[in-house]
């Protein structure tokens, strides 16, 4: 990755590796993004065997020359077809149709989003637009080429110590009394221990807490730079620490991006550190929370001896279910499971991570683990911490970044 996150080369990449596959290629759906992508991969010589589109008035239709099936008769046609995903929630879609056996991915925004800025006019403030094309593109690649046989993203909880106490944080940081920043000789061997066994890694994102509040966050940063499977490394900050200059001049930033999580409280700080990211050219993004009800009210966790498939229901519904978090060496499908289990607010043997050190420790090859990570993020079972959630059932919204009082 370059200075400018350019994505010319992945596009010429995935263009040969199609040629070179020689499956047949399937689209979904017939939209605007899926036409453009059709006609990128005609004008780049490839074929284009069919639409796949849930539109049923258009089964066995023509568009642009191109057959149109439903996804059902499109697979019984094409069974080993490669699918194109134009589609804007590519991972779950992907999954939706991984179930329906295809193992085969492209994304089409990889092929359609040609380049991000290059920072040659100065400028290292991602817009909205920008920022989404960037995650889109950086999100799902690793994912879709192993056939869910990867992680897609994962963030990396460094340290339990906040330089703010929202009062609905989702990782639960005022309930930490005994806070600690992570050593960073187990914060690395953590690192270790999750690359021996995942071929790519798309998104590794550096969390707390805040993680800047941590005395050596860039070393793990120069850490995470040195391996060629991590394509990108976020620093989600909440916007309150500006970073010394002498601790920026000493990053690795070809593959370092800010996301800047930021509240009224903390807007007043944004011009400051987005000017010292720009002057040391550091690629970020800032979020401005709206100031209305956006943020789930988070309840302690309980068990709610719910039937099996009321837990389905529930975990079906679940908007956190992709939020891999990772942190002290256990892998979480969502960020609710961390201080669940590091509060101890769960039975200790609750079923709901993976535990990266004891993989290691009891020698798991790299084919055992690879079918287990496939089989964690394609399930569509239930986990047993489920059963202590109530957070896709939330029914109470409260405003984001609501401050309590310190003990």
């Amino acid at each position: 990755m370059s200075d400018g996150f350019i994505i010319d080369s992945i596009k010429e990449e995935l263009l040969e590796e199609m040629r070179q596959d020689g499956r047949q290629l399937v689209i979904y759906p017939a939209n605007k993004i899926g036409r453009r992508v059709a006609q990128i991969c005609q004008d780049a010589g490839l074929t284009i065997a069919a639409w796949a589109d849930d539109d049923v008035a258009k089964d066995g239709t023509e568009i642009d020359g191109i057959k149109s099936y439903t996804p059902a008769n499109c697979l019984r046609k094409y069974p080993d077809a490669s699918l194109i995903i134009a589609f804007y929630a590519a991972f779950s879609k992907g999954l939706e149709f991984y179930h329906k056996g295809v193992r085969k991915f492209y994304f089409a925004r990889e092929l359609v989003f040609d380049t991000m800025p290059s920072g040659h006019d100065g400028r290292y403030a991602l817009t909205d637009e920008e920022y989404c094309n960037f995650s889109a593109v950086f999100s799902t690649r690793s994912l879709f080429q192993t056939g869910f046989r990867t992680l897609p993203y994962v963030s990396m909880a460094i340290t339990e110590y906040c330089s703010l106490n929202c009062e609905d944080c989702s990782q639960m940081m005022p309930y930490y009394n005994s806070k600690r920043h992570y050593p960073m000789e187990e914060l690395i061997q953590d690192v270790d221990y999750l690359l021996d066994y995942i071929p790519g890694l798309d998104d590794f994102s550096l969390v707390g807490g805040e993680p800047l509040v941590h005395p050596e966050w860039w070393k793990l940063v120069n850490y995470l730079d040195l391996f060629d499977k991590i394509q990108t490394i976020r620093v989600i900050t909440n916007g309150t620490v500006i970073p010394r200059d002498e601790i920026l001049a000493q990053l690795s930033k070809r593959k370092l991006m800010f996301y800047v999580s930021g509240y009224n409280i903390t807007e007043k700080n944004h011009k400051k550190l987005s000017e010292i990211l720009t002057s040391h050219k550091i690629w970020h993004y800032i979020f401005r929370y709206p100031d209305d009800l956006s943020w789930c009210k988070i309840n302690q966790p309980k068990k709610y001896n719910r039937t099996p498939k009321q837990n389905k229901a529930v975990y079906k519904a679940c908007e956190q279910k992709y939020c891999y978090n990772y942190s002290q060496g256990k892998l979480y499908k969502c960020y609710y499971g961390v201080p669940c289990v590091q509060l101890n607010l769960v039975p200790s043997d609750v079923e709901g991570y993976i535990d990266f050190r004891e993989l290691h420790k009891n020698g798991v090859s790299k084919e055992e683990a690879l079918n287990l990570i496939s089989e964690y993020i394609t399930t569509k079972e239930p986990l047993e911490l489920c059963d202590y959630c109530d957070g896709p059932l939330c029914k109470e919204y409260v405003k984001p970044g609501k401050q309590l009082k310190r003990k």
